[in-house]
C-alpha cells in the first residue's frame, strides 16, 4: 500500500512538473510552482546521470518513463527555439540545459537517424574506451524506444540551425577577414567547420556550396595578406590551405591579388600620396602606371565609354573592390586576362585622381620648383606622378593656350595667390 501510494503521488508530482516545463518554465522554477523539493527532482534524475546496471529492471520503469517524457519536453523547447532562429546559447538557456547537453542530444539524434542496425551501436559500449562515447551510448540505449524527438531535433538542427550559423560564419569571415574569430562568433566548433569543409571538398552535395564559399573567402584573405608588404604568416597558417588548393586556384589568387592592390590604391587616394600607399603593398608606383596605361589602351581597343564619377557612384559611395569585380567572375575570367579590371581601374583612377589634379596643375603651370613642390604636396601628388602625367601630355601650360586670355589670367592669378597664401 505504501509503495502504491508513493508511486501514485510521485506520478502526479512528475506530471505536474512536466506540465510546468511544457509551459517553458525552468527546472527550479517548475519545482517551486508545484511545491516540489529540488532534492527530490535530483533523486528522480540520478539514474539518468548514473544508471545502474539493472536499469531495465521493472522497478525503474517509473523513472525511465519520466526521463523520456522530460527529454521529450526538453526536445520540444529546443526545437521551438531553433525554429525561432535562436543561437546555441539562447536555446540552451530556454531549454534549461547546458550547451554540452545540447551537443550530446545532437550526437544521439544523429546516431539514431543514421543507424540501421542498432545492435552495431550497442556493441560499441563494450569495446570503447572513450568515456564520453560510453555515456552517449548509455543515454542512447534508453531512448531507442522513443527516438523520434531526438531525430526530429537532429533534423531541425541541420535544416534550420546549422544553415543560419554557417551563413553567419561565412558573412563574418568575409567581412572581418578572420576565420578563427568567425568560428567563435558562429558558436560552431572548428571541428564542425573542418568536417563540413572536407565533406564539400570530397563532393558531398550537402556541403559543396559551403566548401566553395569558404574556399573563396580563404583565397580572398590569402591574396589580401600576401599582397601586403608585411606578411602575416600566422594568419596564412590559420587558413589551412593545402598546396593542392593553392596550385589549383593560382589564377584566382593572382586575380584577387591584383584586385586587392587596385582597390588599395583607389581607397587611399586622393587623401594619401601614392609613394606612401605602395609601402603597404608588394607593388610599386610603376605598377600603378602600368595598370593605368593598360586600362587606357584597352578602353580604346574595346571602344568602351568613359564614365563620369556620378555615373559610377550616383549616391557618392562606392566599394572599389566590388566595383572592380562587378559583372565579372575572377574565378573563371581566364580569357580576358583581367582586361575588365584594368579598364575599370583606369576609369576610376583617372576620374578621382589624375584628371582633377592634372587640371589644377595645368591651370597653375609653373617653372618655379619651390611653388611646384608646394602644389604637389598640397595635392598629394608625387613627383613621379607629375612626370608620368607630363610625359602623357596631361600637364599643359594653359597660359600659352589660345583661350580667353584675360579671364584665364585672372583665374590663374587668383588660384596662385590662394596657394601662396596657404603656403605662407
Amino acid at each position: 500500500d505504501l509503495l502504491k501510494f508513493y508511486t501514485q503521488t510521485t506520478e502526479i508530482l512528475m506530471e505536474n512538473w512536466l506540465n510546468e516545463r511544457r509551459e517553458g518554465h525552468k527546472k527550479a522554477e517548475s519545482c517551486e510552482n508545484i511545491g516540489l523539493y529540488p532534492e527530490t527532482l535530483e533523486e528522480w534524475f540520478k539514474f539518468e546521470n548514473n544508471p545502474p546496471k539493472d536499469f531495465e529492471n521493472e522497478k525503474y520503469n517509473l523513472f525511465n518513463e519520466f526521463y523520456l517524457k522530460s527529454d521529450e519536453v526538453t526536445m520540444k523547447l529546443i526545437i521551438e527555439s531553433i525554429e525561432e532562429g535562436n543561437n546555441k546559447s539562447k536555446t540552451a538557456k530556454i531549454a534549461d540545459i547546458s550547451i554540452e547537453e545540447l551537443e550530446m542530444f545532437h550526437k544521439v539524434g544523429k546516431m539514431l537517424k543514421n543507424t540501421d542496425n542498432i545492435e552495431d551501436i550497442l556493441e560499441k559500449v563494450d569495446t570503447s574506451e572513450d568515456e564520453e562515447l560510453e555515456h552517449e551510448i548509455t543515454i542512447f540505449k534508453y531512448v531507442i524506444d522513443n527516438k523520434e524527438p531526438y531525430i526530429d531535433f537532429y533534423k531541425k538542427y541541420d535544416e534550420i540551425y546549422l544553415p543560419k550559423r554557417l551563413e553567419e560564419f561565412l558573412h563574418y569571415s568575409e567581412e572581418k577577414g578572420d576565420i578563427i574569430k568567425a568560428v567563435k562568433n558562429s558558436e560552431l566548433s572548428i571541428e564542425e567547420i573542418e568536417y563540413m569543409y572536407e565533406c564539400g571538398k570530397d563532393g558531398d552535395e550537402d556541403y559543396e556550396d559551403f566548401y566553395e564559399s569558404l574556399l573563396d573567402i580563404k583565397l580572398r584573405i590569402y591574396a589580401s595578406v600576401t599582397s601586403s608588404n608585411k606578411k602575416d604568416k600566422k594568419r596564412i597558417k590559420t587558413l589551412n590551405l593545402t598546396d593542392e588548393e593553392l596550385e589549383e586556384n593560382s589564377y584566382q589568387i593572382e586575380s584577387l591579388t591584383l584586385l586587392n592592390n587596385m582597390a588599395g590604391v583607389l581607397n587611399s587616394i586622393p587623401s594619401k600620396k601614392l609613394d606612401k600607399i605602395v609601402k603597404k603593398f608588394s607593388f610599386t608606383i610603376e605598377d600603378v602606371f602600368e595598370w593605368y596605361e593598360k586600362g587606357k589602351d584597352l578602353m580604346k581597343e574595346y571602344d568602351e565609354d568613359y564614365l563620369e564619377i556620378e555615373e559610377i557612384a550616383p549616391e557618392g559611395k562606392i566599394n572599389f573592390f566590388e566595383y572592380l569585380i562587378e559583372d565579372e567572375d575572377y574565378r573563371t575570367n581566364y580569357d580576358e586576362d583581367f582586361d575588365s579590371y584594368y579598364m575599370k581601374f583606369y576609369n576610376i583612377y583617372n576620374e578621382i585622381h589624375v584628371k582633377p589634379k592634372s587640371k589644377i596643375l595645368s591651370r597653375n603651370y609653373t617653372n618655379d620648383r619651390d611653388f611646384l613642390r608646394f602644389m604637389l604636396k598640397d595635392l598629394k601628388v608625387t613627383k613621379q606622378e607629375y612626370n608620368f602625367w607630363d610625359n602623357l601630355g596631361l600637364i599643359k601650360n594653359e597660359r600659352e593656350m589660345d583661350l580667353d586670355i584675360d579671364d584665364e589670367e585672372f583665374e590663374l592669378s587668383k588660384e596662385k595667390v590662394k596657394y601662396k597664401m596657404r603656403r605662407g
